[in-house]
């Protein structure tokens, strides 16, 4: 039995918290202004935090290598049940590193400021510490990590609309992954994982879709206490590995950013 989890200042049961954390990982959508058919791409997974006050949305470079940044869009649901996207307010990326942390750079952060045209933004995103990272936690004290995300394989379109168009159907994946072992082909300057066998989860053949997921997990403090941290983003994947920016990276391309 665990106790409760904080989650945005809420206790949640430990049991619901991919739930609770759910509404905060999102796809990555681009608008395609003048677009008939395909107004809107996905381009893998995204995560909303809120982070020093200021909220941004969180996803890898190479996502969106393709496109042009301010492209990017979060959508946002209207009270009669229709979507919305919302393009951000200012676009960051991480800063080059020296030559030995020169891919730690796979980093794009769109700033989302609140109030935005009277509407109140900062329940959209994850207010979530980042004080703790996968470095600072005994692998003991981990009960449960898990990445939130939009694979490829999880979308469905529909037959063409009349009038143009097609609506499309993203679903989302709850991946339960574990520490493993760097191994000769993993990436520099990332966390290794793979899925944690002990889950019932199918293995992800296809892990299209995947980057930009934000990865939690849930531990245990020596009182018994249970939180809630940010352990990174997947960035690549491979033969069933996964590769993940520490969250402590992406702290410091946040800070480096707020203090420009």
């Amino acid at each position: 039995m665990f106790a409760s989890v904080p989650v945005n200042g809420v206790l949640v049961a430990f049991k619901d918290v991919p739930l609770a954390v759910q509404r905060f990982c999102v796809p990555a959508y681009l608008y395609n202004a003048g677009e008939p058919d395909f107004d809107v791409s996905k381009s893998g997974s995204a995560f909303l935090l809120r982070y020093r006050e200021c909220n941004f949305a969180l996803c890898c470079r190479h996502q969106i290598a393709a496109f042009d940044a301010d492209q990017f869009s979060i959508m946002l649901q209207q009270p009669n049940g229709r979507f919305i996207g919302l393009p951000p307010d200012a676009i960051g990326e991480a800063q080059a590193q020296p030559p030995h942390q020169a891919n730690l750079d796979d980093i794009a952060l769109f700033e989302y400021r609140s109030p935005r045209n009277g509407r109140e933004l900062r329940r959209h995103f994850l207010q979530i510490d980042l004080a703790t990272t996968r470095e600072d936690l005994d692998a003991g004290s981990i009960i449960a990590s898990a990445a939130i995300g939009y694979p490829t394989s999880a979308v469905e379109y529909s037959d063409p609309l009349e009038g143009g168009g097609v609506n499309i159907r993203v679903g989302w994946l709850r991946l339960y992954l574990t520490d493993a072992a760097p191994a000769l082909m993993d990436e520099e300057n990332r966390l290794p994982m793979v899925q944690d066998p002990l889950a019932l989860q199918r293995p992800l053949d296809r892990p299209d879709g995947m980057s930009g997921a934000p990865v939690f997990c849930v531990w245990r403090s020596e009182d018994w206490q249970c939180h809630l941290s940010f352990l990174g983003m997947i960035t690549s994947a491979r033969n069933g590995r996964f590769m993940i920016y520490s969250a402590r990276h992406i702290r410091r391309a946040l800070d480096e950013y707020i203090a420009l």
